[in-house]
């Protein structure tokens, strides 16, 4: 999923619509960065994501389903910059909607 975002930034008497782009990512973007098949597009999509400095929800869901991951995707997911993870947490509202 994209949200793209907006807002007005002013300098001085200029004004900039500024996009702010943020993306959801679930746990198999994650260790799809390991994958034979998606590898390759998934490291281009995080060099993008941090060149751009794209921000990623990584929710308490995700958290949870990391736990079990391998070594290696939990290092890959640490050495991501801190700058472009958003946590955001799991409200009642999801989990009514999830069951």
């Amino acid at each position: 999923m994209i949200t793209i975002q907006w807002m007005i930034a002013s300098i001085g008497s200029l004004h900039y619509i500024v996009l702010m782009k943020t993306i959801y990512v679930d746990t198999s973007v994650f260790g799809g960065t390991f994958d034979e098949e998606f590898g390759y597009w998934t490291q281009r999509f995080f060099e993008q994501v941090i060149a751009s400095n794209i921000k990623l929800l990584k929710s308490d869901v995700v958290d949870d389903e990391l736990t079990g991951a391998p070594e290696f995707v939990l290092d890959f997911v640490d050495s991501l910059p801190d700058k472009i993870i958003q946590h955001i947490d799991l409200s009642e509202d999801a989990i009514f909607l999830g069951e």
